[in-house]
C-alpha cells in the first residue's frame, strides 16, 4: 500500500542550493553588522571608568575627560 504524501519530492539543482545558501550567508552576516553596531552604541552610553551616563557628564566634572 503507497502513502499519500501531500507534496511530491522534487531534487533541487545544486544552483539553486548554492544560490539559498548564499542569501542566507550574506544575510546573516548582514545582521550580524547590524548587531555589532548596535551593541557599540549601546556601550558608549555609559562611562567606563565610574559608569555613569555619557549624556550626564560635561567637561567640568573633575576627574572625567570626554
Amino acid at each position: 500500500m503507497a502513502v499519500h504524501a501531500p507534496f511530491q519530492y522534487k531534487e533541487r539543482p545544486a544552483q539553486e542550493v548554492v544560490t539559498v545558501l548564499f542569501g542566507a550567508v550574506l544575510a546573516a552576516l548582514v545582521l550580524g553588522y547590524l548587531a555589532g553596531l548596535w551593541s557599540f552604541k549601546v556601550k558608549s552610553r555609559w562611562c567606563p571608568r565610574c559608569g555613569a551616563m555619557t549624556g550626564d557628564l560635561t567637561r567640568s566634572h573633575v576627574g572625567h575627560a570626554l
